[in-house]
């Protein structure tokens, strides 16, 4: 009997008895077909949910934890800033090549401060970044990501910023000895950096690796237009 000759036969009959037995049958016939519409694949039920829903979840590699910071102590933070001050001007006065420009053997040696994959300490090209990478690994601290050194300024002011060790010039940041200074050149913010020697009123100043084909000291106003910058390496 289907749903019509059902419905038909409850419309038609007289006796309560057999109103409650169709009315059972037709309320059955019902909730069959509710249930075979929900598990019918096609009719996109309950079977056609999305998988994630009822599979097992898929296992995630976590990524892999920062490395924290070592603490260093006050006082050996203040020794390593003397002594990186120290090896820088113990530099000043190194020259490049006059036959090639951005190369030295002294500069050779700068570079090979900076250890990540693919580096030659040999190929010639702007040693800025290079220079002060060394400076901070001869006072004892690996500047840089992974403590790699850098020979690319706009890298060294990722880790920086990354790291919280960026300062704005303009910002109200007061340099100390031992930071590095990055400034704008040929048009980028972070095209040179050097590092900061001592401080006087209204002034930096600074010995920085590449400045006139050698290293050199300078002295610059902390807000000149120049300056984009500092990093507190430690």
């Amino acid at each position: 009997m289907d749903l019509a000759s059902l419905y038909r036969a409850y419309r038609d009959g007289h006796a309560s008895t057999v109103r409650t037995g169709l009315s059972a049958l037709l309320l059955g016939a019902i909730f069959t077909m509710v249930v075979i519409v929900l598990l019918t694949p096609t009719m996109d039920g309950l079977i056609g949910l999305p998988g994630h829903e009822l599979s097992e979840p898929e296992e995630t590699t976590p990524a892999p934890p920062r490395a924290a910071t070592p603490y260093i102590p006050k006082a050996e933070r203040r020794a390593m800033r003397r002594r990186a001050v120290l090896a820088a001007t113990q530099e000043v006065g190194v020259r490049e090549w006059p036959s090639r420009a951005n190369h030295a053997n002294r500069i050779i040696t700068y570079r090979r401060a900076v250890t990540g994959p693919n580096e030659n300490p040999r190929v010639a090209e702007p040693w800025c970044a290079d220079f002060v990478s060394w400076v901070w690994r001869k006072a004892g601290f690996e500047i840089g990501f992974n403590g790699q050194g850098a020979d690319y300024v706009p890298e060294l002011v990722a880790w920086a910023r990354l790291t919280r060790r960026w300062h704005w010039a303009r910002d109200g940041y007061k340099p100390k000895a031992g930071d590095l200074i990055v400034y704008r050149s040929n048009g980028d913010m972070r095209g040179h950096i050097g590092m900061v020697a001592k401080i006087s009123p209204g002034r930096v100043h600074t010995i920085e690796g590449n400045y006139a084909d050698q290293v050199s000291r300078r002295t610059v106003k902390p807000w000149d237009a120049n300056v984009t910058g500092f990093i507190s390496p430690v």
